[in-house]
């Protein structure tokens, strides 16, 4: 069983990649609400994922919870990116 934390800093969120479990992965994050607007709303925020792995790309979708947390359990091993946006108080914030 493997373990690490990965942060990046994205604009206007931070994301944390949690926990990876052989060739099994189980990613988890949280959307963080950005500095320059700690009041952003990060609950119900749409995000995707796609791995790619053995020369095919899975795209998985998600949304966040009332406190920004989301999960993609049991992903293959591979290149992973992930895509969120949301506009509020007309301002465009993405991952």
């Amino acid at each position: 069983m493997h373990s690490c934390a990965i942060l990046s800093r994205f604009v206007g969120f931070l994301l944390s990649i949690e926990s990876f479990k052989g060739n099994i992965n189980k990613i988890t994050g949280q959307l963080v609400a950005p500095p320059s607007n700690p009041g952003l709303d990060t609950a119900g925020i749409p995000i995707s994922a796609r791995i790619s792995h053995a020369n095919t790309d899975l795209v998985l979708h998600t949304v966040s919870d009332v406190y920004g947390n989301f999960g993609f359990p049991l992903l293959p091993a591979g290149l992973l990116f992930f895509h969120s946006e949301t506009v509020q108080n007309d301002m465009f914030y993405s991952l």
